[in-house]
């Protein structure tokens, strides 16, 4: 990675679709679609300001949806030199 630091957090639980992953970030109370169609809600407030702040340092959140299993979330922060 360089001279960044970063961090992949992987959820095993209900699926999310791939192209509804980056939906997470924007209203924290918004629903995203499932791969069969079905609603996972978000609830709160968390993903949206972890990305706010953490952008705020000059990283990236990014969320990508695994195929049937759950969610993987990668967190990007430069280091320090």
């Amino acid at each position: 990675m360089g001279e960044n630091i970063g961090i992949a957090i992987v959820d095993n639980g209900p699926a999310v679709a791939p192209a509804a992953s980056q939906q997470l970030f924007d209203d924290p109370y918004a629903g995203v679609s499932g791969p069969h169609g079905d609603v996972v809600r978000t609830e709160g407030s968390g993903l949206f300001l972890a990305r706010e702040i953490i952008e705020a340092h000059g990283g990236t959140l990014v969320a990508a949806g695994l195929a049937g299993r759950g969610l993987q979330v990668t967190l990007m922060l430069p280091g320090t030199s």
